[in-house]
């Protein structure tokens, strides 16, 4: 009797490679597109929110695109010679980002400026080339350093003459930017005729090849030698423009921030052929910068080789064959390449038990910053140099838990039962750097005081537990090890401190826990008594919400609205999702809770059971 090929549907989890596999080779015709359509967008982010409003977002081409957007005509602080004619559209109440339109109606050019109030310089300003500008905003004075970029010609005549002005961003064979004590410098629009003072660094998805001035090993850092742009390139072409500037910048909470804030590994990172002093400056005094873009699609951006994969026969299907050409490719078939070569890597359909805590949606330090891995026994935590700290308090039947955090840290911990396994997370935000929105005690946190390497440290905290509140149960409970969540629920710590039980099985939680946003990396989330009518107030925004995949709990959330303050290079746990990013994920939610993270800001951090969460695709 012959097998049958034909396969039934099953009602259960499918595996990760099929769907891995089936959500990849979808998401191909999104690139079908090969040319590369002219935009205008600012500001680099690796965020699935916000596109085109928080990041990447879309600047007018236009003197009317700017009015219809609300910016308003402002007198310029100053024009190099040949720019005079040059007009200035500013938002009406925030003066960082303008444009600069010419004698066609459309955009000539960018004027990035930085409040001087808010910054702190780590090099000249002057020398730097920024100019003093003294802007009235909305009857308000304000002090910046500022300097632009020009898409055009300085040649008025040039500028008028030029044909058809709509249907492209760059009106000239360079873009002019203002250098050293405000000297012009020419970069190329085209690669090959960058000048070769200009050293090729890094290539980054979604932002592109950078090259950056005079930039070597041996550089010596001064005023006069980081020159604030860097090009960005695709193939042989200028697809962008980064701005740089070493410094400190403070924005408020609930101000909008324009820029990027790389840390210095994310610089090591990107100029890979850089000076440790450049590396030093931006760790020790930071750095702001902001990629703007001259075409519409940087997200496309995947930085792949110019020699590329031609695939033949069904796309990602195992009868493929794979010839190499030495061209470059549309960018349809760069990127089907690219995602169904990357399909593998997603060949295990089990979720493993893992361990991690901290959502970022970044290609860098998976495991350290993001994502990061969680001792899940007492020797693990001890060989990650924690120890065992006195605890503050329990939950009734947890009392033989033991409390292990990193020694000069205590923000994220873990609690071990009997077997020496991990039992649970204990999280803590320091009292001194978090102005609450809500009631603590109603929230249900503990005060706690512990000694942190010789220095007293107050925390509001509380915890969650992974098994149960009988410790018979939990010392019988076979194999351990092979498992993170050893009950058939986790036990949080809610209101007034109250246990609440989070089923880890979705079939079985409570109903009061109502459907949200399923997220890239995250999963589906469930809030608690969470709808459009619901009052916000510290004892109805439970702190906790679980992340549901399929029928199965795969992570806890952690949530508390408040302002955080935290001082420059100390390590940051948490996730500080904006007003859009809530609204996104918390579909169904009233507006108080979406005015309050606007004003005053949340915290989040997401736990995760798997050892593999960028594995979840929603």
């Amino acid at each position: 009797m012959a097998i049958s090929s034909r396969r039934p549907v099953v009602g259960t989890k499918a595996a990760t490679m099929i769907k891995t596999l089936a959500l990849l080779c979808l998401m191909a015709p999104a690139f079908l597109d090969a040319a590369r359509q002219v935009g205008f967008r600012y500001k680099f982010e690796l965020s699935i929110f916000g596109f085109g409003t928080s990041n990447f977002i879309d600047g007018p081409r236009s003197n009317s695109s700017a009015l219809s957007k609300g910016w308003v005509n402002v007198e310029r602080p100053y024009s190099p010679e040949g720019y005079e004619a040059l007009q200035l559209w500013c938002p009406a109440d925030d003066y960082v980002i303008c444009i600069l339109t010419d004698e066609t109606g459309y955009t000539a050019g960018l004027q990035i400026s930085i409040p001087s109030d808010k910054f702190t310089p780590a090099l000249d300003m002057a020398v730097l080339g920024f100019q003093n500008w003294s802007a009235d905003v909305n009857g308000e004075t304000i002090e910046y350093y500022t300097k632009a970029q020009y898409f055009v010609s300085a040649d008025a005549a040039t500028r008028i003459a030029y044909a058809n002005p709509d249907k492209a961003l760059i009106r000239n064979d360079y873009v002019a930017v203002e250098g050293f004590n405000g000297e012009l410098v020419q970069i190329a629009k085209s690669l090959s005729d960058l000048d070769s003072i200009f050293t090729k660094q890094a290539c980054i998805p979604w932002m592109g090849l950078h090259y950056y001035y005079d930039m070597s090993s041996s550089l010596e850092c001064s005023a006069s030698t980081i020159l604030t742009w860097f090009p960005l390139y695709e193939s042989d072409e200028l697809i962008g423009m980064g701005f740089l500037v070493p410094g400190t910048l403070t924005v408020a909470s609930g101000e909008v921030d324009h820029f990027e804030h790389p840390k210095k590994s994310d610089v090591e990172m990107i100029v890979n052929s850089g000076p440790q002093c450049l590396y030093d400056i931006v760790g020790n005094s930071g750095v702001v910068t902001l990629h703007s873009y001259f075409i519409e699609t940087p997200r496309q951006l995947l930085c792949l080789s110019a020699t590329i994969y031609r695939v033949s026969g069904h796309l990602c299907s195992s009868t493929s064959s794979v010839a190499v050409v030495g061209t470059t490719a549309t960018a349809m078939i760069r990127t089907v390449a690219l995602l169904c070569l990357l399909a593998p890597a997603f060949i295990d359909a089990a979720r493993t038990v893992g361990f991690r805590y901290r959502f970022d949606l970044s290609l860098l330090n998976f495991g350290t910053k993001n994502f990061i891995n969680s001792p899940r026994t007492n020797t693990s935590a001890a060989s990650q140099n924690w120890v065992n700290v006195e605890r503050p308090y329990s939950a009734e039947g947890y009392e033989a838990l033991q409390l292990w955090c990193p020694a000069d840290d205590y923000v994220f911990c873990i609690l071990t039962d009997e077997t020496g396994n991990t039992a649970g997370v204990q999280i803590s935000v320091e009292y001194d750097r978090f102005q609450p929105t809500y009631d603590m005690d109603t929230l249900g946190f503990h005060t706690w005081s512990p000694e942190v390497n010789g220095e007293t440290i107050e925390y509001y905290t509380k915890a969650q537990y992974f098994v149960s509140a009988d410790a018979a149960t939990r010392i019988a409970y076979a194999n351990p090890d092979k498992t993170l969540i050893r009950n058939d629920y986790v036990a949080v710590e809610g209101f007034n401190g109250e246990l609440v039980k989070i089923a880890t099985s979705l079939s079985n939680l409570d109903s009061i826990f109502t459907k949200q946003a399923c997220i890239l990396w995250m999963g589906r989330h469930y809030y608690y008594d969470m709808s459009s009518s619901l009052e916000c107030g510290a004892s109805t925004i439970l702190t906790w919400f679980p992340l549901y995949e399929d029928n199965t709990l795969i992570g806890m959330g952690f949530m508390l609205p408040g302002i955080y303050t935290l001082p420059k290079g100390s390590f940051d746990h948490f996730e500080h999702p904006d007003k859009s990013a809530v609204q996104q994920i918390v579909t169904s939610g009233p507006q108080c809770l979406y005015d309050t993270v606007g004003e005053k800001g949340v915290l989040t951090m997401h736990v995760y059971y798997i050892e593999t969460p960028r594995q979840i695709f929603c």
